[in-house]
């Protein structure tokens, strides 16, 4: 019995110093909390512990909340949409831009690419240049392909670019929705800055209305080819948000491509309309067009959510009638991979891909059901 009574004792005792080491008082005499307290770093790891708790519970509650807003067709809600409008992503993009641009010494550079060749799965075989020619990383991105790397198909509809199929499909006339990939929808109208039955020619002409969109990921060539011999009319430049334009983001965002910066080409070729737009996104430092060498997107001036729109007209006195670009010929560039949307009048069509297959520029989209009339 006593030995049971000198053991409680001690537990007691034990156990009040260790309360005692939680009390704000002890904490203030014992040396050893001292000692902790006065190390700066010692400091800063307890808050950086103490952070990352609160961002893991911060992110986790954010996920939740959109995850409970997500809609029928599994895209965000309007209140997840307005927080990730907030997020800094053309900051990103600038500070991705100016790192793509520096000249590393050429031992870290050449390691540099082929890592990223490799994590991207790029094709080194078909590049003019030997990789060590390449002084940066943005270098390698406007790569130019050997002559004979990508035959272009001289009939119907080439793709203008490498890349995956998110959707291709005839549409209706009178439609403002289309869908960006299956089961989200973008509007027409607010992607191209005007309603298609005012751009369309040939309303009362066999001619039927298609659209496709090519996703270029950043492995890919990012040159922007024509994909027919046609007359460009005008250019809209849009600055917008720079959502990423992967098939996960593109599934979760309605009406991204309406969002995002973009440029619309619009013009004609011999069956009716037509326009290619390429299309911003995350890390995009921007968009070059060979009929505007000074043409620059992305820009810090350029406020994504203040309705701005940049058009010139392409009909000038040497041209009247616009500028004349030939198929095969470069019109673009990305730096950096993303999207281009097709929207375009032709006779019947039977389509040579389909959604999800990976094409090459230059290679076959579609083929007329029959020749079409001289």
């Amino acid at each position: 019995g006593m030995l049971a009574v000198g053991r409680s004792a001690k537990f007691a005792r034990t156990s009040g110093s260790a309360v005692g080491l939680l009390s704000r008082e002890s904490i203030r005499l014992s040396p050893i909390t001292r000692q902790f307290w006065s190390s700066r770093g010692n400091r800063k790891a307890f808050y950086k512990r103490r952070g990352f708790w609160y961002t893991t519970a911060f992110v986790a509650g954010a996920s939740a909340f959109a995850a409970y807003e997500l809609d029928e067709s599994g895209a965000f809600g309007p209140k997840t949409l307005s927080t990730l409008q907030k997020l800094p992503l053309r900051w990103c993009s600038h500070l991705w831009g100016k790192f793509t641009r520096i000249e590393f010494p050429t031992w870290i550079n050449k390691r540099l690419l082929k890592a990223y060749a490799w994590v991207y799965d790029c094709n080194l075989d078909e590049m003019t240049e030997p990789l060590d020619s390449y002084m940066s990383i943005q270098d390698f991105f406007i790569r130019r392909l050997k002559e004979d790397a990508r035959p272009f198909v001289q009939e119907g509809i080439a793709s203008p670019v490498d890349g995956k199929i998110m959707s291709i499909q005839e549409i209706a006339r009178d439609t403002d929705e289309l869908e960006q990939i299956k089961g989200i929808e973008y509007s027409l109208s607010g992607f191209l800055g005007s309603s298609i039955v005012s751009e369309t020619e040939n309303l009362d002409a066999e001619t039927r209305l298609y659209h496709c969109i090519i996703y270029l990921a950043p492995g890919d060539y990012h040159g922007i080819h024509n994909p027919v011999d046609w007359t460009i009319k005008d250019r809209k430049f849009f600055p917008g948000y720079l959502f990423p334009v992967a098939p996960v983001a593109v599934r979760k965002l309605k009406n991204i491509l309406g969002m995002n910066e973009r440029v619309i080409l619009t013009g004609n070729w011999e069956h009716g309309f037509f326009s290619l737009s390429p299309v911003g996104a995350t890390n995009v430092g921007s968009i070059t067009l060979f009929t505007e060498p000074d043409f620059r997107t992305n820009q810090r001036e350029h406020k994504p959510n203040k309705g701005l729109v940049f058009p010139l007209s392409y009909i000038t006195d040497e041209e009247p009638n616009g500028k004349e670009v030939q198929r095969g010929s470069e019109i673009a560039f990305f730096h950096m991979g993303s999207t281009v949307v097709l929207i375009f009048e032709a006779p019947p069509l039977e389509f040579d891909v389909t959604i999800g297959d990976k094409v090459q520029m230059g290679q076959s989209l579609a083929h007329f059901v029959s020749p079409p009339k001289e």
